[in-house]
């Protein structure tokens, strides 16, 4: 297979690398970044050159997290519309008309707190003849939370990975720090010549391929791209967080590879801080904090 690198500044074969930003500032906020940056990888496997085109969509990242319980987060980031849905629900509506979209956001809540932020990310196999299995798992660099989850659903909505606790990394042992994500494992089928949508067909770039479905060779379902979306979030204890959550700090990496040797492409997670008041929340009942109220408890 041809060998197609057209990432810049890339290292030991990083297709995306992704700047996550968790911290919490305070009592009851946490700040949540990214930068991102792209491109394609390969390594060698079976001393067959091999490569992943990888793309991400951070328009759900969110700067001004505020603790949330799980089932909470998980409607906002699943059942709650991005700004550019809404757009598409509404063009060529009045907020007269009974269909118009005035709902909360994704990842809002009904006092215009960020209770999540999502991170969409798709994997696909350039290849347009031979099949490429793919393992993943979340390495952890440097943790500082008690209370940090996350959970992945595939295109469909479905949910893959169950919610996760992001483990500290104070006194973990190396092998504590990385989940593999056996959930995401599979084999990318070749993508066929040609391009998806009318678009110029380019490697490092999933949207451009056309969708390929079918069997691997034990019969499993398998496709030649795949999409998820990984929601984070701070876990809500109903007990004071600002010693096990306020002023920490989160870094480490989406890890994807076409082998299971430890090589492979990187999804690096880093973090910053920033300062913002205190703010009111909803209680499960549907009734709210005062905007003056920590939710993290007095």
């Amino acid at each position: 297979m041809e060998n197609n690198n057209k990432g810049t500044n890339i290292f030991l074969g990083v297709i995306g690398v992704a700047t996550l930003v968790v911290a919490i500032i305070g009592a009851t906020f946490a700040f949540f970044g990214a930068q991102i940056e792209g491109g394609s990888g390969n390594l060698k496997v079976n001393s067959t050159t091999l490569s992943l085109g990888y793309e991400d969509d951070v328009a759900g990242i969110k700067t001004n997290l505020i603790p949330a319980e799980y089932w909470i987060a998980d409607y906002a980031a699943m059942k709650q519309p991005t700004e550019a849905e809404v757009a598409v629900l509404n063009k060529d509506k009045t907020p007269e008309d009974e269909d118009y979209y005035d709902g909360n956001l994704e990842c809002m809540d009904d006092n215009g707190n960020e209770i999540c932020g999502t991170y969409t990310f798709t994997i696909g196999n350039p290849s347009s003849t031979t099949a490429q299995p793919l393992f993943a798992s979340v390495r952890v660099l440097s943790n500082d939370f008690s209370d940090l989850w996350f959970r992945i659903y595939d295109e469909n909505d479905v949910e893959v990975v169950e919610p996760t606790k992001l483990p500290a990394s104070k006194d973990a042992k190396p092998e504590d720090l990385e989940l593999p994500l056996d959930e995401l494992q599979q084999t990318l089928l070749p993508s066929k010549d040609g391009a998806a949508d009318g678009k110029t067909f380019t490697e490092s770039t999933p949207s451009t391929y056309k969708l390929v479905e079918g069997k691997d060779t034990e019969g499993n379902d398998a496709w030649n791209k795949r999409t998820y979306k990984m929601v984070i979030w701070i876990e809500e204890t109903k007990t004071n967080q600002t010693a096990t959550n306020a002023g920490k700090a989160f870094t480490g990496s989406l890890y994807f590879t076409t082998a299971n040797d430890k090589t492979g492409v990187t999804g690096v997670i880093g973090a910053q801080q920033a300062v913002k008041p205190s703010g009111g929340h909803d209680n499960p009942d549907g009734s709210d904090y005062p905007a003056d109220t920590p939710v993290t408890g007095d």
